[in-house]
């Protein structure tokens, strides 16, 4: 076969199918894709790649995400798979880093001046002991999607407050609506709420030295978001048989006037049909300490160069494609976020203005709980969060993450 200009892409959903053998020819990608839009931004991404360089024949590997963040773990640990891989800026990044399972890029980021092209916040999440191991390419706001239609019928302006809000849950749960979709299956999803909570009561530094394991879990700042999150539990203000759906199919319950509320990331975008794209809202958090304001979840998404990789040379060509502007605003109209290249476009699509506004205002922001600490710590402690969700008590709760804490993030 002539594997000049052969491109493939791949698309598993099942995860024992990831044990092919992958070509000695082609560059290799491991990606994530949850949705439809993702899907076609890779084969978008195929075609531009293949434009400007014939010659590097590549092939995507996708997963959806929760199987996508078991696989690369075993890529990297049995030194198999893609070379270059999708990944997580902050904490996730920097402990495959300190494995020595991710290629240094320093000598690619000097070459294509990212200094000047990135801002140092973006760079940041992307850095170890002040080298740079990967390319940042997508950030994008998490806050709460809102139904207009179910407001509207209960005469409710979008909750700025927490006083407000649960006002307005209290008032959809007596018209008999489950006021917050969630879907937990997928148990990472309710971090989402701890990160919140924590910010708009603790403030950002607290909430990332708390999960670096700086401060116990049994500290009564952290008991009180346990107590604001209790509430909306025993009121049953979220949907019930969360744990039965994953995010995705919790989503049509905000969409088809079930629910009025959802917490999530700008992805939810990507999946509003469009004859009803006018009927859902965007807002911030509500505010709970005022002097607490304005912190916001804002993860960024990266690429890397597996260290073990023997394709290092087309897999930096990749990486140098991936950085160019015009490749970053084509890549986050799909992504539905914003481009870390100052030198981009900003896509217009839904939501993109507001998550925009919010995240240039705001006051410093936080990547998402389960990658600002150690996946030694965050993976179980995701399951403390939905145990928590069947049976809300408070102090066997933050027992079972300060248990984590000293296990898990105090040696490190």
């Amino acid at each position: 076969m002539n594997h000049t200009g052969y491109i493939n892409l791949i698309f598993i959903s099942v995860i024992s199918t990831i044990l092919l053998s992958f070509s000695a020819f082609a560059l290799t990608i491991g990606v994530v894709h949850d949705n439809a839009a993702e899907r076609y931004n890779f084969f978008e991404i195929k075609n531009s790649f293949h434009a400007l360089y014939p010659d590097i024949p590549i092939e995507f590997i996708g997963l959806p995400s929760a199987k996508y963040k078991l696989q690369v773990n075993d890529w990297l640990t049995s030194e198999t798979g893609p070379d270059v891989l999708f990944w997580y800026g902050g904490m996730r990044l920097k402990q495959f880093i300190r494995q020595g399972y991710i290629e240094n890029l320093d000598g690619l980021s000097t070459e294509l001046n990212w200094q000047q092209n990135f801002s140092s916040t973006a760079l940041q999440t992307a850095k170890y002991k002040d080298s740079i191991y990967a390319i940042p390419v997508s950030y994008y706001q998490w806050g709460i999607y809102y139904n207009k239609k179910i407001l509207k019928q209960f005469n409710i302006a979008p909750p700025s407050n927490w006083k407000d809000f649960l006002a307005a849950c209290k008032a959809l749960k007596n018209g008999r609506f489950e006021p917050i979709a969630l879907g937990s299956a997928e148990p990472w999803v309710l971090a989402a709420w701890f990160d919140y909570l924590n910010l708009r009561l603790n403030g950002l530094d607290f909430h990332q030295n708390l999960l670096i394991g700086d401060i116990p879990f049994t500290d009564q700042r952290v008991i009180k978001v346990f107590e604001y999150w209790a509430e909306l539990i025993n009121k049953k203000y979220f949907l019930s048989g969360h744990q039965r759906l994953n995010r995705n199919e919790a989503m049509p319950y905000l969409f088809r006037d079930l629910s009025a509320f959802i917490l999530n990331g700008n992805s939810l975008s990507n999946r509003i049909p469009a004859n009803l794209e006018q009927n859902i809202g965007f807002m911030p958090f509500p505010e709970i300490a005022p002097e607490h304001a304005g912190y916001e979840d804002a993860p960024m998404d990266v690429f890397f160069v597996r260290a073990s990789s023997k394709n290092k040379k087309d897999a930096k060509t990749f990486i140098t494609y991936l950085s160019q502007a015009d490749v970053q605003t084509k890549y986050n109209k799909y992504a539905a976020g914003y481009p870390p290249n100052i030198a981009s476009s900003i896509s217009e699509n839904l939501f993109s203005k507001a998550g925009l506004q919010l995240l240039q205002n705001a006051k410093g922001l936080a990547q998402f709980f389960d990658r600002d600490s150690e996946s030694d710590f965050s993976e179980p402690a995701l399951a403390v969060f939905a145990e928590f969700m069947k049976n809300p008590n408070i102090e066997v709760t933050v027992a079972k993450l300060e248990q984590l804490r000293q296990s898990k993030l105090l040696d490190k």
